[in-house]
């Protein structure tokens, strides 16, 4: 699937997370929707492409990485509520330990062929409970949502993903290619329902 699919797919999770989550503020809704969109798109970091169109991608995902992880960071320094059971010492330690972590499983992502790491179950839940640690419950429920919605949309794919990574063994639907007519239109759909959620989340503030 295309970028611009995964991207809207990820936004519509987001949004209707923040939707049942009934988000206290706009701030609440963005980086609810951002670590959702976060999620969507971050799987494919391993494309080995070097073309504008994937250039442009990664840049997408280092921003909205960048804005989450800002977000957080700012949180912690004004003493606002985190959703963490782990007490300050240990909670700092982990985060710092946690967020060298992430970037490891970035970089290992980068390493592995496409559609194998970042698409497997395994990288599924190291990522998720990294972020997790450094954002809290309802953030990395949402990056794990926008995730799963990008590893599932790519099980349509006629290329298949390792799953069960690192068992080489490649699991798809076969009914989709990138840029074909399912791809396009899911994009479209996905596009028109995240539009519709985040103009009734923004109508709510």
């Amino acid at each position: 699937m295309k970028g611009t699919t995964h991207l809207a797919a990820g936004i519509t999770a987001g949004a209707s997370l923040t939707l049942a989550l009934s988000a206290e503020s706009a701030a609440e809704a963005f980086i609810l929707t951002g670590a959702s969109a976060l999620g969507a798109i971050l799987p494919d970091i391993d494309c080995k492409s070097n073309s504008i169109a994937v250039k442009i991608y990664k840049n997408i995902v280092t921003f909205i990485t960048i804005i989450v992880m800002l977000y957080v960071i700012v949180k912690h320094y004004m003493h606002l509520p985190t959703n963490t059971c782990i007490s300050p010492p240990l909670y700092y330690t982990s985060i710092s330990i946690s967020g060298i972590i992430f970037a490891g499983l970035c970089i290992l992502g980068r390493l592995t062929k496409h559609r194998s790491f970042t698409h497997s179950i395994l990288g599924l839940c190291m990522f998720v409970s990294n972020f997790y640690i450094l954002t809290g419950k309802p953030y990395a429920l949402a990056f794990g949502l926008g995730m799963l919605s990008h590893i599932t949309l790519d099980l349509f794919n006629k290329r298949g993903e390792q799953l069960l990574f690192p068992l080489p063994y490649s699991f798809n639907v076969g009914i989709a290619k990138t840029n074909g007519i399912v791809d396009k239109v899911l994009g479209l759909i996905f596009s028109a329902i995240s539009v519709i959620l985040c103009g009734i989340i923004i109508g709510g503030f």
